[in-house]
């Protein structure tokens, strides 16, 4: 079987298209804004469709800005915004489970917003099909 990329390799792709400053898991030491960070947990789908096989990925991506237009632009809380229409044109897109007003604590004045999605995967391309 060849291993096909893992989500993270689908969805940091997806992500830098519409956003260049977007990192997997934290933010670097000194960010710069506008930003995104995500993660993704991951659980299997033995029973979603006959032959199961499948993985669901619910991924959280929190964009974060120092200003509320540009965050408003970025992803707006009722929907649209470029970032939401990145994820949703991924293949694996499934349905968006909420969207709501997120915090930055190193530094109140950045406003954030976090989106989760659920995502679908044969088992065949996930993460641990493709390490050495």
């Amino acid at each position: 079987m060849t291993a096909g990329l893992s989500i993270h390799q689908r969805l940091l792709p997806a992500l830098k298209a519409v956003l260049a400053n977007t990192w997997w898991l934290e933010l670097p030491a000194r960010p710069t804004w506008p930003a995104a960070v995500f993660s993704v947990e991951t659980a299997p789908e033995p029973g979603w469709c006959a032959g199961g096989g499948y993985d669901a990925h619910d991924a959280t991506v929190i964009v974060l800005s120092r200003s509320a237009v540009e965050l408003d632009t970025l992803l707006p809380t009722s929907g649209g915004g470029s970032v939401r229409a990145a994820v949703e044109a991924m293949e694996h897109y499934q349905w968006e489970v909420g969207c709501e007003d997120a915090d930055y604590e190193d530094d109140p004045q950045v406003y954030a917003r976090a989106l989760i999605v659920r995502l679908r995967t044969p088992r065949f391309i996930t993460a641990k099909d493709t390490t050495p």
